[in-house]
């Protein structure tokens, strides 16, 4: 279930998520997820310590302190990892962010299974680190009107207030209409309507070109 939480993550989230979530899992990052911290955990949990011995209760107290605070700083990381899976509309990954023991198993189980090769099959020959998510993206369907002028075509798309642009030949005009489409949808959404079908068009402007404008726009870009 938690490969499967990961998996759908990395495949769907945006590229900053995405990022931070590689790096908190990340078990050779320089920084939280060291291996030499996660073996610290574990050392400290198993050594015994002679509290009778004056020298051997001063080392304790200084390395439980400092396990004390490794373990707030996985507890929030754990946290973050939590946050990340919630604000991208999927259950957390770890039941219990407190439980640094359980959390840190669960971390090294799942990135045990993901060796080279099956990673390299599921993001699409690449590595981790390297994989880039399919952007997000709109599609967009606009009528527009094709006018023929002397010096080329004119451009207008009825549902788009201010929609209008020309163009020298008719693809020259055709690619004016879809920047402009794009454009405004971007810039200013305000001023696009719902767009009305084809059919619909063609009978508000007889005797006209009267084509589908379509144009495509990453989720991050639209206001």
């Amino acid at each position: 279930m938690i490969r499967c939480k990961l998996e759908y993550l990395i495949k769907s989230i945006d590229i900053i998520p995405r990022k931070r979530l590689i790096f908190l899992f990340d078990k050779d990052s320089q920084f939280e997820f060291h291996r030499v911290h996660t073996k610290s955990i574990e050392e400290f949990k198993n050594k015994q310590y002679d509290l009778s011995d004056e020298y051997q209760r001063i080392m304790y107290e200084v390395e439980k302190d400092a396990d004390d605070s490794l373990r707030d700083k996985y507890k929030g990381i754990f946290n973050e990892i939590n946050q990340i899976c919630i604000e991208n509309n999927t259950y957390p990954i770890f039941d219990d962010p407190s439980n640094i023991e359980k959390c840190l198993q669960l971390r090294e189980d799942l990135l045990r299974v993901y060796d080279e090769e099956i990673i390299k099959k599921f993001f699409d020959g690449k590595t981790l680190r390297d994989y880039e998510p399919p952007r997000l993206r709109e599609v967009y369907l606009y009528p527009a009107v094709f006018e023929k002028e002397n010096d080329g075509y004119a451009v207008t798309v009825p549902d788009i207030f201010g929609g209008v642009t020309c163009g020298d030949s008719y693809e020259d005009a055709l690619k004016m209409a879809e920047d402009m489409v794009k454009m405004m949808l971007i810039e200013a959404p305000g001023q696009c309507f719902e767009p009305k079908s084809l059919e619909e068009t063609k009978k508000n402007f007889p005797n006209k070109i009267v084509v589908m404008i379509r144009v495509e726009i990453d989720k991050d870009c639209i206001k």
